[in-house]
Formats: structure tokens, C-alpha cells, sequence
């Protein structure tokens, strides 16, 4: 299908990603913050309103509370949103494609890892004119929704600093 291959070339297209964006909670509450991509295996969430930095590092994903001076480990491969910094994103191959709706203004492909239908959904949504990520959506295994709007962003406008994608751990000293 055309409108597949168009969604994943963009996609691997990407090397960097840095931008704004708003995030509309399951409780409805509302964060924003600036998001930061480098492809392959990191990214960056920062938030302006509260004390949460997340980070992927390319092995794993960190939860860093810079209040309690506390860091969570996950598994990037346990998580959805790997779906972001895989360096080849391919739908035929570890995605299955659950919803490809196309609009006058919009397209949104929903997305679940083929072998780990555990972690949940994932959602793309692009505008048409010009053909731009504009949101994802995240719905976790319990139904729990989480919908980010970017806004100002900057697509490979070169290297990102590495010292965003690395966070040391206050237990192991200073």
C-alpha cells in the first residue's frame, strides 16, 4: 500500500527530532516540556512542570526523578515507546498495522509489536499538507491513553548533544 511505504520512509527518514509538545494525561491533566530524538536508540522527555525526565539511552529506558534524585530502569524493548527510536521501522516485518485512517487534514496509523502485545498501541498521527508528525498516541495495556502534540519542531537539524541522553545515577556517587 502506498500510504504504508510514504508513513514508513518519513519515519526512517528521521535522524533528530527536537521539539515542543503538550501531552494530554489519561486523568486529563495536561504537561509540556521539550522533547529530543537521535537516531539510533535515544530520546529525551523534559518536562517544565514537573520534576520527570525520561530518557532512553539506546539499552535502556530511565524514569528520573530530579526531586527524589531517583532512577527507575526499564528494558527499551518492554516498552512502546521504542517505537520512536528504532533505526529502521519496518510494518510488514515487527509491526502489525491495527487502523490506517486517512483524512482531508490528517493520517493516523495505529501500530502493536507483533510479539509483545503486552505493552500496548501506538499511534502516529501526521498532517497531510505537508506530510508531518504532528501527534502520537500511546494506549498501554490497561487502556490508560496518553495523546502528546508536538509543536516548533526541528527534524534533522543535526546532532543532538549525547550529554541529553545520559543521566547518572545519584547512587553510584557523584
Amino acid at each position: 500500500m502506498q500510504l504504508l511505504k510514504k508513513i514508513e520512509q518519513y519515519l526512517n527518514n528521521i535522524d533528530s527530532i527536537k521539539s515542543n509538545f503538550v501531552q494530554l494525561n489519561p486523568e486529563g491533566s495536561l504537561n509540556d516540556g521539550v522533547f529530543y530524538l537521535s537516531k539510533p536508540g535515544k530520546f529525551r522527555w523534559e518536562y517544565n512542570d514537573q520534576p520527570l525526565i525520561i530518557v532512553a539511552n539506546g539499552k535502556s529506558l530511565m524514569y528520573y526523578d530530579t526531586e527524589l534524585e531517583q532512577i527507575n530502569y526499564v528494558p527499551i524493548e518492554k516498552s512502546i515507546a521504542a517505537l520512536l527510536i528504532q533505526t529502521n521501522i519496518s510494518f510488514s516485518e515487527d509491526l502489525k498495522v491495527l487502523d490506517l485512517v486517512k483524512k482531508d487534514d490528517s493520517t493516523k496509523i495505529t501500530l502493536m509489536k507483533k510479539n509483545q502485545k503486552d505493552i500496548g498501541e501506538f499511534s502516529f498521527i501526521f498532517q497531510n499538507e505537508p506530510f508531518r508528525l504532528g501527534k502520537i498516541e500511546l494506549v498501554d495495556n490497561i487502556e490508560q491513553k496518553i495523546i502528546v502534540t508536538f509543536f516548533e519542531m526541528s527534524i534533522n537539524q543535526g546532532k543532538i548533544n549525547n550529554s541529553l541522553f545520559t543521566i547518572k545515577d545519584p547512587r553510584l556517587g557523584k
